[in-house]
């Protein structure tokens, strides 16, 4: 989402038939989205990660200050951050083997299935509201330090492009495509 300052612009070209792909764009965005989001949650998953880590290091040059002393109070904080943290990694995680799985096995459900459009659509929803979730849960934490950008524990960046996953593609066009799934899907 960086970027968004750049003037538009205008591209005409000319290109031989033989080069246009002869493949419908619908078909083309219902193989690759898999993939994408499976790439777009990683990148999500960093953005959170980065955002967890420089909390922690809050955490720790706080005790360091004053050793003996109880946990400084955003180590809780944080301990909530670091499951949340953790839940997201095992959901991508899981997400990516499904995909090399469904890939692999013939008798498993294609990339292109419904029943695995909606579990990828799931994993880009879900990973679009924990990276924000887990960044502005850090800034809570952490408080002023993590607010301000000259700060080594500022996150409003990290926040901020975490924020922009839930408009790539929009959260609320997959859910209504989720919907209509569910209503033909007899399991998932």
């Amino acid at each position: 989402m960086r970027g968004t300052c750049s003037p538009s612009f205008t591209v005409h070209a000319r290109c031989a038939p033989e080069q246009a792909l002869p493949t419908p764009f619908s078909t083309v965005l219902s193989e690759t989205s898999p993939v994408s989001f499976l790439l777009w949650s990683q990148v999500w998953l960093g953005l959170a990660t980065e955002a967890f880590e420089r909390g922690h290091s809050f955490v720790r040059a706080a005790a360091r200050r004053d050793p003996g002393a109880p946990p400084p109070p955003a180590a809780g904080a944080m301990s909530h951050v670091l499951s949340e943290l953790w839940s997201f990694r095992s959901d991508v995680r899981a997400a990516l083997e499904d995909f090399i799985a469904g890939d692999e096995d013939p008798d498993r459900s294609s990339p292109r299935s419904l029943a695995s459009t909606l579990r990828f659509n799931t994993l880009k929803l879900s990973a679009s509201e924990r990276a924000p979730r887990i960044c502005l849960a850090v800034l809570e934490a952490v408080g002023v330090n993590a607010y301000r950008n000259d700060s080594e524990y500022a996150v409003g960046r990290l926040l901020r492009d975490a924020l922009s996953a839930r408009l790539m593609v929009s959260n609320e066009r997959i859910h209504a495509v989720d919907g209509r799934l569910l209503t033909i899907l007899k399991s998932v």
